[in-house]
């Protein structure tokens, strides 16, 4: 599991990209949970997973492909 800083969808998207089964996202449910309740929670995630989709490609995080983080030897 990923915790801790954990601020954008590509944020979501390394982290899985380099192993981690779970990410974790209080702060930012919680932002959408101060502004607009349970709704904004959904909104919250909803951006989330738009962002990594739109700028990857990506819509379903259990079939990223083996490159969608590029280690610092690939460089």
């Amino acid at each position: 599991m990923f915790d801790s800083g954990v601020r954008s969808g590509l944020d979501v998207l390394k982290a899985l990209g380099v192993g981690a089964r779970a990410c974790l996202l209080g702060r930012a449910a919680l932002y959408g949970l101060a502004a607009y309740g349970e709704k904004g929670v959904t909104a919250v995630l909803e951006l989330l997973q738009q962002a990594g989709i739109l700028l990857t490609g990506v819509d379903d995080v259990t079939c990223l492909p083996p490159d969608v983080v590029l280690r610092q030897s690939q460089l």
